[in-house]
């Protein structure tokens, strides 16, 4: 959204703090993609990160591209909000390295389980954020970065080794 579509929001009127973490959100998103940015292109294999629909907080994928942009992987930054059928079928013509799904809220996900499955049949997935557990990431067939996000790249990599021995 426009910061003059927020700041106009009578919901968000009424609750100064939320005006003041969307700023500080975007802040946040500007300077890690400037970060990310200043890598060279990488030649690595393509992950694509997003937030699959209804879920809006995306920091932490920018943490996550920074993270593995740093680590030689190539990126693709699909943002908030994503269609998990739509994504589906871009990664059956596209053929991406992994996806990367990020969900603040585990009802987000509860929400997707069909959804997610079938990306996670297609494509090695991998969910991270608070709102996800182990066990609802094997539910879907799909990995969990639940540690420390400087790891991510070496869980990656594991996680397709592990894919490509099956």
């Amino acid at each position: 959204l426009p910061v003059g579509a927020v700041l106009a929001s009578e919901r968000l009127a009424r609750q100064p703090e939320r005006i003041g973490a969307y700023l500080y959100a975007n802040i946040c998103r500007q300077a890690l993609r400037v970060q990310a940015d200043r890598y060279p292109p990488a030649s690595g294999p393509v992950v694509w990160l997003g937030c699959p629909r209804g879920e809006l907080h995306d920091v932490g994928l920018h943490v996550a591209r920074l993270v593995l942009v740093r680590d030689g992987w190539s990126t693709r930054l699909l943002g908030q909000n994503c269609d998990l059928q739509t994504l589906a079928a871009a990664a059956r013509r596209s053929t991406p390295a992994a996806v990367l799904l990020s969900v603040s809220r585990s009802l987000i996900l509860h929400r997707q389980l069909g959804p997610l499955r079938e990306l996670a049949a297609q494509v090695p997935t991998v969910l991270g954020g608070p709102g996800v557990t182990l066990a609802d990431a094997e539910a879907i067939g799909a990995g969990a970065a639940l540690g420390r996000a400087d790891h991510l790249g070496a869980y990656l990599r594991d996680r397709l080794a592990q894919l490509d021995a099956r």
